[in-house]
């Protein structure tokens, strides 16, 4: 088991929370939320590779690109193994996007309910995929600035795997 199979984990366990949950994009089309380990994907289009920034119409590229909200990132942040007998402690940060450009304002309300349902997952059952063991504290936030029409949150979640043991009488 390594942090890169955690997130690959964690990412089908989201996708599979949020099958069948639609939120709106930027431009208002209702789709699934994305799920991406890491990063986003490179947008193919105009605004790849600075032409957003040039004066170039969208036309010569063919298709507006597609806007990524909403969407989940995860990220392993930290690993620690405290001793050769010692789990493997890895935090996984989750951070959320969703769109909203009505005028009520209420995007914070789709973050709130996107963090609330991934710890309701893991306060019901903290195992994932019977190999992570996830464990407290839950530590969650949304952005304290003004970023109209996006709405961001995330959380942190620990989650313990088993670690790499020594070999008694290793042999070089």
């Amino acid at each position: 088991m390594t942090p890169t199979f955690l997130l690959e984990d964690m990412k089908a366990e989201l996708e599979r929370l949020f099958a069948g949950h639609r939120l709106r994009n930027s431009l208002g089309d209702e789709k699934p939320i994305a799920v991406h380990i890491q990063d986003l994907p490179i947008r193919e289009g105009p605004d790849r590779d600075g032409y957003a920034d040039m004066d170039v119409s969208r036309e010569q590229f063919g298709e507006e690109p597609k806007p990524p909200e909403p969407y989940i990132l995860l990220r392993a942040k930290t690993g620690k193994i405290e001793d050769a007998e010692a789990d493997h402690h890895v935090s996984v940060v989750i951070l959320m996007c969703v769109a909203d450009k009505e005028t009520e304002r209420n995007g914070h309300v789709d973050v709130l309910h996107l963090i609330h349902r991934v710890y309701e997952r893991f306060a019901k059952n903290p195992v994932l995929n019977d190999k992570y063991i996830m464990n407290y504290p839950v530590d969650w936030s949304t952005v304290d600035e003004d970023t109209y029409p996006y709405y961001f949150g995330g959380m942190t979640l620990g989650f313990n795997m088993a670690a790499i043991r020594r070999i008694p009488h290793w042999n070089t």
